[in-house]
């Protein structure tokens, strides 16, 4: 039994680079209304977990040294983009890797004041929904560890809230699009999970709660967008409320 995170195709990759480059400025903007900036001093460390082709990670940058803040900025993603090449003017240090290694990277000892997570917990799954579980905390934890006394997690997510067991969505969601039938990849896909037979394991609010406490963080911040319009169908067969869009959490290391 493979207990890795599974990594995605490359059509997956190109899909979600265009997706990157078209919200980069939309989630910035989010971002910056949010987030407390001025507890941290002029120097800032930042990592993009998942970070795809960097368009995010750049734009965070502009930002901050437009705000006069020093940045030193890191992409890891499990999978080379092509315009790393570039570098965007050595802007960005890049790296291919997963995240369940991150504490071997850079030497090992890098810590960060932000890590921006958009998307990409609910693609860290493995062959077993409770082994996904089990990875999405075990990722957190190292991710907690890497941040600096009073550095914050910044997590870009959705919720996915049973109408009778909270977490039935999430095990029904990820059931369904980790099947390996080109018949049900196809139907799948038709209904928006690209997961090409991997899965995602999307979570509910109470999940995402009990998860941040239990890798020793508190919420400081949780924006939630607007509700998904999901079809009745869908609701049904998942037994679930429907989704909101989006939401946002900040979350900072408890200071023991």
């Amino acid at each position: 039994m493979n207990n890795q995170i599974l990594k995605i195709n490359k059509n997956q990759r190109d899909a979600y680079e265009c997706v990157d480059l078209n919200n980069s400025n939309l989630l910035l903007k989010r971002y910056m209304h949010l987030l407390p900036l001025s507890t941290f001093n002029h120097k800032i460390t930042i990592l993009d977990v998942g970070g795809a082709s960097g368009y995010f990670t750049k734009a965070v940058c502009d930002y901050l040294r437009n705000n006069n803040f020093e940045v030193t900025a890191y992409v890891l993603d499990t999978m080379r983009y092509s315009n790393w090449d570039n570098n965007f003017d050595d802007d960005i240090v890049f790296c291919e890797g997963s995240v369940e290694h991150v504490d071997t990277y850079w030497g090992g000892g890098k810590k960060f004041d932000l890590i921006f997570c958009n998307k990409v917990f609910h693609h860290f799954v493995t062959e077993t929904y409770q082994g996904t579980i089990n990875m999405i905390e075990a990722c957190m934890n190292k991710l907690q560890r890497q941040l600096r006394k009073k550095g914050m997690l910044c997590i870009l997510d959705y919720f996915y809230n049973g109408l009778i067991i909270d977490s039935f969505p999430s095990w029904m969601i990820y059931q369904c699009t980790s099947q390996r039938n080109l018949v049900l990849m196809k139907l799948f896909k038709k209904m928006g999970a690209k997961s090409a037979g991997n899965g995602v394991c999307f979570q509910s609010e109470k999940m995402w709660c009990e998860l941040i406490r239990r890798c020793q963080m508190e919420v400081k911040v949780m924006d939630k967008g607007p509700v998904f319009p999901m079809k009745v169908i869908k609701q049904i067969f998942f037994l679930s409320h429907k989704p909101i869009e989006d939401c946002i959490f900040i979350c900072e290391k408890k200071d023991f």
